[in-house]
């Protein structure tokens, strides 16, 4: 889907690298953390919903959306 969205940099760090899942309701991205690591979140098309999936556990990147059945 042709879908414009912005997610703000805030103190837990400076989005980037979003991905649109399959069926343009979620978007998927990651957030560089000020530690110099990366977390996965995911946020609904709306802007409501943040889930961060990662915790700040490890260096996450390269998020991808698999197919629905």
């Amino acid at each position: 889907p042709n879908l414009q969205f912005l997610v703000a940099a805030n103190k837990d760090g400076k989005p980037q690298n979003p991905r649109w899942s399959p069926d343009g309701r979620r978007l998927a991205y990651e957030v560089a953390r000020p530690d110099g690591n990366r977390d996965l979140w995911t946020i609904n098309r709306d802007g409501t919903n943040p889930i961060n999936l990662t915790k700040g556990h490890g260096d996450n990147s390269d998020a991808a959306w698999a197919p629905t059945q």
